[in-house]
């Protein structure tokens, strides 16, 4: 589990086929000393696991369904990553609960940087979009961020300067794919509400709905 908070970034420094999955080589001094071999750790948001660590650098197996669900298989060598440490029972909830199982991939359709602002918009496949709502939590590429507006199939974003400055925000552009993961707590709402009350559930919770049910 993790929170959304990066810690630092990482360098990719090799990427090896091994048939329909991959073997990545993260560089960060800074993480790759915090782990053991069967150790998790989210690169882009994504929960994987070290199998090899020099100190330096550490390894990742990518299995078949993420490279299909997440964006892992298209970096390159000398891509810029997002990692963050599993949360511990100590550790400070800053972001949300953050799972590392990345849903789907978006697109980002917009950028706009100000002096203290980076303004992101992104297209979302249409399924997922009801899982989101405004105001609420969304890990984009492993960054907890808080959804400031939607508009159909897009979902907008407000960065602040502290997360430009500590995480792979900056590198992305217009036209790049990024790992979305929704809000565990909307998808367990919406499944026990479908699950309860089936199709009129599915067609749209209003207040008709829930004076109906006993909700209000």
């Amino acid at each position: 589990m993790f929170t959304g908070i990066i810690e630092t970034v990482g360098k990719i420094h090799n990427i090896r086929q091994k048939g329909k999955t991959l073997e990545l080589t993260v560089e960060s001094g800074k993480v790759a000393p915090k782990l053991s071999l069967g150790d998790s750790v989210a690169v882009n948001g994504v929960c994987v696991t070290v199998v090899k660590n020099s100190g330096k650098s550490f390894v990742v197996d990518i299995s078949q369904e993420t490279v299909l669900r997440s964006t892992l298989g298209r970096l390159a060598a000398g891509s810029i990553v997002n990692l963050e440490t599993p949360l511990t029972p100590s550790s400070m909830l800053g972001g949300h609960m953050v799972q590392g199982h990345v849903d789907c991939r978006g697109i980002i359709t917009g950028v706009k940087k100000t002096k203290n602002e980076l303004f992101l918009e992104i297209e979302l496949p249409a399924e997922w979009m009801k899982y989101i709502v405004e105001k609420g939590s969304i890990a984009m590429d492993g960054i907890s961020l808080t959804v400031s507006g939607i508009v159909r199939n897009r979902i907008r974003m407000v960065i602040i300067p502290h997360t430009m400055k500590s995480t792979a925000i900056l590198s992305r552009k217009t036209g790049d794919y990024v790992n979305i993961e929704v809000d565990i707590f909307g998808k367990y709402v919406y499944n026990f509400i479908s699950n309860t009350f089936g199709k009129t559930a599915n067609q749209g919770i209003n207040k008709e709905f829930l004076i109906s049910r006993g909700f209000i």
